[in-house]
């Protein structure tokens, strides 16, 4: 990436997009709206893939999705291993402040959902391409 080489800055724009196309494009297209897109129009996923995609390494205790965030990003699971887990909240007795706010003493989370693996191939957090979306889950 162009903060791992800045001198990857220096190249001409047409060819930062292709060569963030060939980094990106395979990956794209296991999406079916993205492949919808693609048949349609090549320039798209050129597009796409030099102005939205980055890569980005986690380890293993690495947070991905924190409840109650904003959801900002996709994820394509390009290798390794992904555990997800929905975390549902609740408020104790559904009562809140004198205000009638619910303040965090008042919030609970309720941890029996089962965890899910992900492996390479998999998207994550797409509704976040379409909506406004808030993580569940970690």
């Amino acid at each position: 990436t162009i903060q791992d080489l800045p001198s990857l800055s220096l190249l001409p724009t047409s060819l930062r997009q292709e060569l963030s196309s060939s980094i990106f494009a395979r990956t794209v297209v296991t999406n079916s709206v993205f492949y919808t897109w693609s048949l349609l129009e090549d320039a798209i996923l050129e597009d796409l893939s030099f102005r939205a995609l980055e890569v980005e390494a986690f380890s293993r205790s690495d947070d991905i999705f924190v409840p109650m965030q904003e959801a900002k990003k996709t994820y394509f699971l390009r290798g390794g291993l992904l555990r997800y887990r929905r975390e549902i909240f609740s408020t104790r007795g559904g009562q809140g402040d004198e205000h009638g706010e619910d303040d965090d003493d008042n919030v609970i989370s309720i941890n029996d959902s089962p965890e899910v693996h992900l492996a390479p191939k998999a998207w994550m957090s797409t509704i976040a391409l379409w909506c406004n979306w808030t993580y569940v889950g970690t």
